[in-house]
Order: structure tokens, then sequence, then C-alpha cells
């Protein structure tokens, strides 16, 4: 079998989604990694997603605005990747952009 990416949502109880504003945490399996090279072994991805899973499904990366503030140390790069193009902000449909700290771009 050849599984690429395994995907699952969790909700979480109303007091979870209240106080911090989270609605559900999505838990991903990347069996062949992904860019940027630093991500490029087997691993877990964690996402804590403030959308409902309509809205995370939803994304499709066509809005390339980014937001007007970031942390000081984070960047939203523009990475060309081989087979899928140039993703803003690295962006990928269904999860949203990524920021990275300086260190790593």
């Amino acid at each position: 079998m050849d599984v690429r990416r395994i995907t699952t949502m969790i909700a979480l109880p109303p007091e979870a989604r209240e106080s911090p504003g989270i609605d559900h945490l999505g838990v991903d399996w990347e069996a062949r990694g992904h860019s940027p090279a630093s991500y490029l072994v087997p691993h877990f991805d964690f996402h804590l997603c403030d959308l409902s899973e309509e809205g995370v499904e939803a994304i499709d990366c066509s809005d390339e605005t980014k937001p007007g503030t970031l942390p000081a140390t984070c960047t939203l790069p523009d990475i060309d990747i081989p087979d899928m193009g140039v993703l803003v902000g690295l962006c990928f449909p269904h999860v949203g952009m990524h920021a990275l700290p300086d260190e790593m771009r």
C-alpha cells in the first residue's frame, strides 16, 4: 500500500473550543514527508484549527493574500515545489499558509 498522507480530525469538547477558540485538532501522518527540506522525512503534522472542518476543507489557496503581521522572526515564503508550482505563503490546500522561522528558510 502506497500511503503518503493519512488525516484524522479530532473534535474537541465545547469547553476546549470556547476558551482558546480551537474548533478541532487535525493529525496528519506524512509517510514521505513534505517540503521544505527540513520536513522531508516521515513525521506527524498536528494542526490546531480555529475553523470548522468544513472551513478547513474549503481552503484551496486561491486567496494569495498574506497576513499583515507575523511574529518578528517568521516569514511566509513563496516556495517552488516540483510538480506543484509556486506555493504562495507555503500554502497547502485544506491546511493553509505556513509561517517558518527565519532560520528554516
